[in-house]
């Protein structure tokens, strides 16, 4: 709210401005990093406004008066100024924010721009290239306004086969069991399973099971878009806070995936009788629970405050695939950016859709034939109808030539970014099963479980 002493400064700063003429006014910004919008937003402009220096400071007041715009949509009445991107701010109820679009706001999802065009002068920050952007208090995003502010990539066409039905329809060519309860072509039997033409569903709808509508309404995948994926690097804290590392009383080591606050997904191979716990929020695997040390300043630095380790209640294993699941002693604490679940294909979309390319990550062996303490993730793309990778419940990745998981990565996840209940989001479309014998020089694809065909036996499994 502008303050009584500071009113009469900015309407004198309109005044001069029009004193000038309508052709002094820019429309719009010319540099392209710059924002036109209300002087309250651009907080190095308006504080100093505040402290009475537009009256006093004849360099700053012209400063402030070449910055003077007129935005192509005018929805605030408030003198508006070119203010760079990166300065912009904006406060909504006492809370500091970042202005983003309506979709870029994890706090924003359940409202409507309709409905915050009702109070313009509160919710408005600007309006740039026709679209609206929002006072977003969301404390991620007004803290690192870099991670927010960036478009949904778009999800790419899927990697299965195209087909078209009898009627000329186009439909993707699956394994039968995925497209179960769709329309299909006559089921086509091969060496490799039971393929038919699946035709593409009704948007937004669920596996008919009951729990995956409670899946479907829990919080999953990444609400801030990252795509800062790069071959063989280091996973930045927080990138993929669903990564589970297995705890054994032996040499094993294997990874899983939270899907559920009391649910942990992972290989069959990796749950026998030394595995204890899991451990969540982990990113170095040498912090450890609750560990702290004093700084040179006498504060205390815990490393490893947001890890949370957690028994393990029941292990479930598959016995016709390389599945388990876990189910935890007690739920998880959900933090966004430290633990978080993942998403799962519970949209009939995603059942029948196969990313092109998919992020593999984990704390497995690296080329160097050493385990990383650091959890690594890569990116690779997905191939169909390779040799050795024909089943129809296996997603493969990989092998010669591109980036492969290695030994201890087994029961992490294939996941890309996926269109989940209208919003981009993380989804796991394989739980990483085996690969080559030497990951730094493959002679095959990794192969993996496709969750889509084994989702009905999880969702019975889960207690939920």
């Amino acid at each position: 709210m502008v303050s009584f002493y500071l009113f009469p400064l900015i309407v004198t700063v309109i005044v001069i401005a029009g004193s000038f003429g309508a052709d002094a006014v820019q429309l719009g910004c010319n540099h392209p990093d710059d924002r036109c919008l209300p002087i309250r937003h651009c907080p190095q402009v308006y504080k100093r406004i505040q402290m009475g220096e537009l009256s006093r400071n004849t360099t700053f007041k012209k400063e402030v008066l070449r910055k003077i715009c007129q935005p192509a949509v005018q929805r605030d009445k408030k003198t508006h100024i070119c203010c760079p991107k990166r300065q912009i701010e904006c406060r909504l109820n006492g809370k500091p924010g970042a202005c983003l679009l309506l979709d870029q706001c994890p706090t924003l999802q359940s409202t409507t721009e309709q409905h915050l065009m009702l109070a313009v002068a509160d919710n408005l920050c600007y309006v740039h290239e026709n679209k609206n952007y929002f006072c977003c208090t969301d404390p991620l995003c007004a803290e690192h306004k870099n991670l927010c502010d960036q478009q949904a990539p778009e999800v790419p066409p899927s990697a299965f086969p195209s087909c078209t039905d009898s009627n000329g329809v186009a439909g993707s060519l699956v394994a039968a069991r995925v497209c179960s309860g769709q329309a299909q072509t006559p089921a086509k039997k091969t060496t490799a399973g039971t393929r038919v033409c699946c035709l593409p569903p009704e948007a937004g709808r669920i596996i008919s099971h009951p729990n995956a509508a409670k899946l479907a309404s829990l919080p999953c995948g990444m609400n801030v878009y990252n795509d800062r994926i790069q071959n063989g690097e280091l996973a930045e804290p927080g990138e993929f806070p669903w990564m589970v590392n297995l705890v054994y009383t032996t040499k094993s080591f294997c990874s899983g995936t939270l899907i559920h606050p009391l649910y942990v997904l992972t290989a069959r191979h990796c749950i026998h009788a030394g595995l204890q716990s899991v451990r969540l929020g982990m990113h170095d695997l040498l912090e450890k629970p609750a560990s702290c040390y004093k700084a040179a300043n006498g504060s205390d630095i815990c490393p490893g405050q947001n890890i949370q380790e957690i028994g393990i209640e029941s292990k479930i294993r598959s016995f016709t695939h390389d599945v388990g699941l876990l189910r935890l002693y007690q739920p998880a604490e959900l933090v966004r950016k430290v633990v978080w679940p993942i998403c799962l294909p519970v949209y009939l979309t995603l059942q029948m859709y196969m990313p092109p390319t998919v992020t593999i990550s984990g704390w497995g062996m690296t080329e160097l034939n050493v385990r990383s303490t650091v959890l690594l993730q890569a990116q690779t793309p997905v191939l169909m109808n390779q040799k050795g990778c024909s089943k129809d419940y296996m997603i493969c990745a990989g092998g010669v030539g591109h980036k492969n998981h290695c030994a201890g990565d087994s029961g992490g996840p294939h996941q890309a970014l996926g269109l989940y209940g209208g919003e981009i989001r993380y989804v796991q479309y394989g739980i990483i099963s085996d690969g080559p014998k030497y990951c730094d020089k493959p002679e095959r694809p990794s192969r993996g479980v496709l969750v889509s065909y084994v989702m009905e036996w999880l969702l019975d499994k889960m207690d939920i």
